[in-house]
Protein backbone atom coordinates (compact mmCIF):
# COMPACT_ATOMS: atom_id res chain seq x y z
CA UNK A 1 0.00 0.00 0.00
CA UNK A 2 1.81 3.37 -1.06
CA UNK A 3 0.95 6.42 0.81
CA UNK A 4 2.14 10.32 -0.05
CA UNK A 5 2.84 12.38 2.49
CA UNK A 6 3.40 16.14 2.99
CA UNK A 7 6.68 17.46 3.72
CA UNK A 8 6.29 19.92 6.27
CA UNK A 9 9.20 23.07 6.28
CA UNK A 10 11.33 23.77 9.74
CA UNK A 11 12.45 21.01 12.31
CA UNK A 12 10.39 22.93 14.57
CA UNK A 13 7.23 21.84 13.29
CA UNK A 14 8.30 18.52 12.36
CA UNK A 15 8.85 18.15 16.25
CA UNK A 16 5.64 19.99 17.18
CA UNK A 17 3.62 17.39 14.97
CA UNK A 18 5.79 14.45 16.02
CA UNK A 19 5.30 15.43 19.82
CA UNK A 20 1.39 15.79 19.37
CA UNK A 21 0.50 12.50 17.49
CA UNK A 22 2.90 10.43 19.96
CA UNK A 23 0.66 12.24 22.71
CA UNK A 24 -2.48 10.69 21.04
CA UNK A 25 -2.00 7.37 22.45
CA UNK A 26 -3.14 7.13 25.59
CA UNK A 27 0.21 5.91 28.12
CA UNK A 28 2.10 4.54 24.87
CA UNK A 29 5.06 4.31 26.21
CA UNK A 30 3.64 2.72 29.62
CA UNK A 31 5.19 4.45 31.72
CA UNK A 32 1.66 4.65 34.22
CA UNK A 33 0.79 2.09 36.13
CA UNK A 34 -1.71 1.49 38.46
CA UNK A 35 -2.15 -1.41 40.84
CA UNK A 36 -2.08 -3.68 38.70
CA UNK A 37 -3.08 -2.43 34.96
CA UNK A 38 -0.62 0.49 32.72
CA UNK A 39 -3.18 3.24 33.07
CA UNK A 40 -5.55 4.05 30.09
CA UNK A 41 -5.35 0.07 29.05
CA UNK A 42 -7.33 -2.68 29.85
CA UNK A 43 -5.70 -6.21 30.28
CA UNK A 44 -6.78 -10.21 30.58
CA UNK A 45 -5.50 -9.45 33.99
CA UNK A 46 -7.63 -10.95 36.75
CA UNK A 47 -6.79 -9.62 39.86
CA UNK A 48 -6.56 -11.87 42.89
CA UNK A 49 -6.97 -14.92 40.63
CA UNK A 50 -4.78 -14.50 37.22
CA UNK A 51 -2.41 -12.03 36.05
CA UNK A 52 -0.57 -12.33 32.73
CA UNK A 53 0.01 -8.34 31.77
CA UNK A 54 2.73 -7.40 34.03
CA UNK A 55 5.27 -4.29 34.36
CA UNK A 56 8.93 -4.75 32.43
CA UNK A 57 12.68 -3.07 33.21
CA UNK A 58 13.41 -4.23 29.99
CA UNK A 59 12.22 -1.13 28.03
CA UNK A 60 12.94 0.20 24.63
CA UNK A 61 13.06 3.72 26.10
CA UNK A 62 12.26 5.46 29.83
CA UNK A 63 11.73 2.84 32.43
CA UNK A 64 9.12 0.71 31.24
CA UNK A 65 7.50 -1.56 29.05
CA UNK A 66 4.88 -4.06 29.18
CA UNK A 67 5.28 -7.72 28.93
CA UNK A 68 2.25 -10.62 28.19
CA UNK A 69 2.81 -13.97 29.37
CA UNK A 70 0.47 -16.99 28.24
CA UNK A 71 -0.51 -18.45 31.73
CA UNK A 72 -2.49 -21.27 32.69
CA UNK A 73 -5.94 -20.28 34.24
CA UNK A 74 -6.24 -21.65 37.70
CA UNK A 75 -5.45 -25.41 37.39
CA UNK A 76 -7.86 -25.88 34.64
CA UNK A 77 -5.47 -26.88 31.87
CA UNK A 78 -6.93 -24.10 29.75
CA UNK A 79 -3.95 -21.37 28.75
CA UNK A 80 -5.43 -18.08 29.28
CA UNK A 81 -3.68 -15.75 25.82
CA UNK A 82 -2.61 -12.28 27.08
CA UNK A 83 -3.94 -9.31 25.47
CA UNK A 84 -4.25 -5.18 26.01
CA UNK A 85 -6.98 -2.97 24.67
CA UNK A 86 -6.14 0.85 24.71
CA UNK A 87 -8.67 3.34 26.61
CA UNK A 88 -11.13 1.76 27.46
CA UNK A 89 -13.20 -1.52 25.88
CA UNK A 90 -14.28 0.70 23.14
CA UNK A 91 -10.96 2.44 22.48
CA UNK A 92 -10.58 6.38 23.28
CA UNK A 93 -10.88 9.83 21.67
CA UNK A 94 -8.49 10.94 18.81
CA UNK A 95 -8.86 13.90 16.14
CA UNK A 96 -7.40 12.67 12.96
CA UNK A 97 -7.15 10.32 10.48
CA UNK A 98 -3.42 9.39 10.99
CA UNK A 99 -1.72 7.24 8.41
CA UNK A 100 -0.05 4.83 10.68
CA UNK A 101 0.56 3.11 14.05
CA UNK A 102 3.95 2.50 14.77
CA UNK A 103 6.05 1.25 18.14
CA UNK A 104 8.66 -1.18 19.16
CA UNK A 105 8.60 -4.98 19.83
CA UNK A 106 9.89 -8.50 21.23
CA UNK A 107 7.97 -12.01 20.96
CA UNK A 108 9.11 -14.86 22.12
CA UNK A 109 6.50 -17.41 20.69
CA UNK A 110 5.98 -21.25 21.42
CA UNK A 111 3.84 -23.68 19.70
CA UNK A 112 1.51 -21.94 16.91
CA UNK A 113 1.40 -18.87 18.85
CA UNK A 114 0.96 -15.55 17.19
CA UNK A 115 1.34 -11.16 18.26
CA UNK A 116 -0.97 -9.48 16.38
CA UNK A 117 -1.71 -5.48 16.32
CA UNK A 118 -5.04 -4.27 15.69
CA UNK A 119 -5.98 -0.79 14.82
CA UNK A 120 -9.54 0.39 13.57
CA UNK A 121 -10.43 4.19 12.96
CA UNK A 122 -14.20 4.78 14.05
CA UNK A 123 -17.01 7.89 13.39
CA UNK A 124 -19.12 7.38 15.75
CA UNK A 125 -20.39 4.33 16.12
CA UNK A 126 -19.07 3.01 12.23
CA UNK A 127 -15.84 1.85 11.33
CA UNK A 128 -14.17 4.19 8.75
CA UNK A 129 -10.20 2.60 8.17
CA UNK A 130 -8.63 -0.45 9.91
CA UNK A 131 -5.45 -1.91 9.66
CA UNK A 132 -3.37 -4.80 11.28
CA UNK A 133 -0.32 -7.15 11.28
CA UNK A 134 1.28 -10.12 12.39
CA UNK A 135 4.43 -9.59 14.13
CA UNK A 136 7.51 -12.36 13.37
CA UNK A 137 9.63 -13.35 15.99
CA UNK A 138 12.62 -11.63 17.29
CA UNK A 139 15.83 -12.74 18.18
CA UNK A 140 17.95 -9.91 19.50
CA UNK A 141 16.61 -6.85 21.26
CA UNK A 142 13.44 -4.94 20.42
CA UNK A 143 12.44 -4.73 16.78
CA UNK A 144 9.98 -1.79 15.26
CA UNK A 145 7.02 -2.64 13.90
CA UNK A 146 4.62 0.03 11.46
CA UNK A 147 1.24 -0.60 10.35
CA UNK A 148 -0.39 1.24 7.60
CA UNK A 149 -3.71 2.67 8.04
CA UNK A 150 -6.39 1.98 4.96
CA UNK A 151 -9.20 4.08 5.46
CA UNK A 152 -12.84 2.89 3.39
CA UNK A 153 -14.53 6.24 3.92
CA UNK A 154 -13.92 10.09 3.94
CA UNK A 155 -16.12 10.71 7.22
CA UNK A 156 -14.15 12.77 10.21
CA UNK A 157 -12.36 9.80 12.98
CA UNK A 158 -13.45 10.55 16.22
CA UNK A 159 -12.58 7.61 18.26
CA UNK A 160 -9.34 4.76 17.61
CA UNK A 161 -9.31 0.81 18.72
CA UNK A 162 -5.91 -0.45 19.50
CA UNK A 163 -5.13 -4.37 20.84
CA UNK A 164 -2.87 -6.18 20.94
CA UNK A 165 -3.20 -9.71 20.71
CA UNK A 166 -0.69 -13.02 22.17
CA UNK A 167 -2.21 -16.11 21.63
CA UNK A 168 -2.59 -19.44 19.27
CA UNK A 169 -5.40 -18.94 16.77
CA UNK A 170 -5.64 -22.18 15.07
CA UNK A 171 -6.07 -24.44 18.25
CA UNK A 172 -9.53 -22.55 19.18
CA UNK A 173 -9.63 -25.12 22.40
CA UNK A 174 -6.69 -23.59 23.92
CA UNK A 175 -6.06 -20.20 23.98
CA UNK A 176 -2.21 -20.11 24.06
CA UNK A 177 1.09 -21.95 24.45
CA UNK A 178 2.87 -22.01 27.79
CA UNK A 179 6.10 -20.09 27.95
CA UNK A 180 5.09 -17.82 24.79
CA UNK A 181 5.60 -14.01 26.06
CA UNK A 182 6.10 -10.83 24.43
CA UNK A 183 6.91 -7.03 24.96
CA UNK A 184 6.12 -3.95 23.66
CA UNK A 185 6.88 -0.36 24.35
CA UNK A 186 6.66 3.41 22.65
CA UNK A 187 3.41 3.15 20.36
CA UNK A 188 1.92 6.04 18.74
CA UNK A 189 0.93 7.37 15.56
CA UNK A 190 2.52 9.08 12.66
CA UNK A 191 1.47 11.01 9.69
CA UNK A 192 -2.04 12.12 8.99
CA UNK A 193 -3.86 10.74 5.51
CA UNK A 194 -7.04 11.03 3.46
CA UNK A 195 -9.08 8.96 1.10
CA UNK A 196 -7.25 10.48 -1.76
CA UNK A 197 -3.63 9.29 -0.59
CA UNK A 198 -3.99 5.79 -0.78
CA UNK A 199 -4.23 2.93 -3.63
CA UNK A 200 -7.94 1.95 -4.24
CA UNK A 201 -8.41 -0.69 -0.90
CA UNK A 202 -10.57 -2.74 -3.34
CA UNK A 203 -8.53 -3.64 -6.10
CA UNK A 204 -8.19 -7.28 -6.61
CA UNK A 205 -4.64 -9.01 -7.33
CA UNK A 206 -4.18 -11.34 -4.50
CA UNK A 207 -6.68 -13.92 -2.36
CA UNK A 208 -7.19 -11.26 0.88
CA UNK A 209 -9.11 -11.99 4.14
CA UNK A 210 -9.05 -8.47 5.63
CA UNK A 211 -9.78 -7.71 9.23
CA UNK A 212 -12.99 -6.92 9.95
CA UNK A 213 -14.71 -3.49 10.66
CA UNK A 214 -15.75 -2.37 13.31
CA UNK A 215 -13.93 -4.52 15.80
CA UNK A 216 -14.66 -4.63 18.93
CA UNK A 217 -18.48 -4.88 16.80
CA UNK A 218 -22.01 -4.58 18.49
CA UNK A 219 -24.08 -6.30 17.11
CA UNK A 220 -23.18 -6.04 13.50
CA UNK A 221 -19.85 -6.14 11.92
CA UNK A 222 -18.77 -5.97 8.07
CA UNK A 223 -16.10 -8.78 6.10
CA UNK A 224 -14.28 -7.69 3.03
CA UNK A 225 -12.31 -10.72 1.14
CA UNK A 226 -10.68 -10.36 -2.59
CA UNK A 227 -10.76 -13.11 -5.05
CA UNK A 228 -8.45 -13.01 -7.99
CA UNK A 229 -9.98 -15.49 -9.74
CA UNK A 230 -13.61 -17.01 -9.53
CA UNK A 231 -13.66 -19.62 -6.50
CA UNK A 232 -15.92 -21.89 -4.55
CA UNK A 233 -16.23 -19.74 -1.44
CA UNK A 234 -17.09 -20.64 2.25
CA UNK A 235 -17.11 -17.95 5.27
CA UNK A 236 -17.25 -19.73 8.63
CA UNK A 237 -17.63 -17.89 11.88
CA UNK A 238 -16.33 -19.92 14.86
CA UNK A 239 -16.73 -19.12 19.10
CA UNK A 240 -13.73 -19.39 21.16
CA UNK A 241 -14.21 -23.66 21.66
CA UNK A 242 -14.04 -23.95 17.90
CA UNK A 243 -17.41 -24.43 17.08
CA UNK A 244 -19.03 -23.41 14.25
CA UNK A 245 -22.10 -20.96 15.16
CA UNK A 246 -22.80 -19.39 12.14
CA UNK A 247 -22.30 -20.25 8.07
CA UNK A 248 -22.16 -16.92 5.84
CA UNK A 249 -21.21 -18.71 2.67
CA UNK A 250 -21.47 -22.16 1.98
CA UNK A 251 -19.29 -23.63 -1.08
CA UNK A 252 -20.33 -20.81 -3.22
CA UNK A 253 -19.49 -20.33 -6.59
CA UNK A 254 -17.86 -16.55 -6.82
CA UNK A 255 -16.72 -13.93 -9.46
CA UNK A 256 -12.79 -12.67 -8.94
CA UNK A 257 -13.89 -8.95 -7.23
CA UNK A 258 -13.58 -7.53 -3.96
CA UNK A 259 -16.51 -8.91 -1.40
CA UNK A 260 -18.46 -7.75 1.35
CA UNK A 261 -19.93 -9.29 3.45
CA UNK A 262 -22.27 -7.93 7.17
CA UNK A 263 -22.34 -10.42 9.79
CA UNK A 264 -25.38 -9.65 12.74
CA UNK A 265 -24.37 -11.53 15.77
CA UNK A 266 -27.58 -10.39 17.43
CA UNK A 267 -28.36 -13.69 19.82
CA UNK A 268 -24.81 -14.41 20.74
CA UNK A 269 -22.85 -13.46 23.67
CA UNK A 270 -19.77 -11.26 24.08
CA UNK A 271 -16.34 -12.49 23.55
CA UNK A 272 -13.96 -13.70 21.05
CA UNK A 273 -14.88 -15.22 17.13
CA UNK A 274 -12.61 -16.20 14.82
CA UNK A 275 -14.15 -15.99 11.22
CA UNK A 276 -12.33 -18.60 8.74
CA UNK A 277 -12.68 -18.05 4.65
CA UNK A 278 -11.64 -21.09 2.55
CA UNK A 279 -11.77 -20.25 -1.35
CA UNK A 280 -10.26 -23.05 -3.48
CA UNK A 281 -6.80 -23.63 -1.87
CA UNK A 282 -6.59 -20.34 0.32
CA UNK A 283 -7.82 -20.75 3.85
CA UNK A 284 -7.32 -17.71 6.35
CA UNK A 285 -8.43 -17.65 9.70
CA UNK A 286 -8.76 -14.07 11.73
CA UNK A 287 -10.16 -13.23 15.31
CA UNK A 288 -13.07 -10.58 16.00
CA UNK A 289 -14.30 -9.12 19.60
CA UNK A 290 -18.29 -8.74 20.31
CA UNK A 291 -18.68 -6.51 22.63
CA UNK A 292 -22.46 -5.81 24.05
Amino acid sequence: MKHRYQIFKGLFVVFILTWSVQAQVPNGNFEQWGEVNPVSWQTTNIPGLLVNITKSEDAHSGNFALRGDVLEFMGTGLNWPPFIIAGDSTGFPIDQKYANLSGYYMFFPQGNDILQVIVVMYSDLSGVGAGTATLQPTSDGYQSFNIPVVYYSNDPVNKCYIEIFCGDTTDTENGGTLGSYFLVDDISFSGVTAIGDQDDPLSVKDFILKQNYPNPFNPSTTIEFNLPEQSAVSLQIFDIQGREVQRLIDNQIMNAAAHRITWLATDLPSGVYFYRLTAGNYVQTKRMLLVK
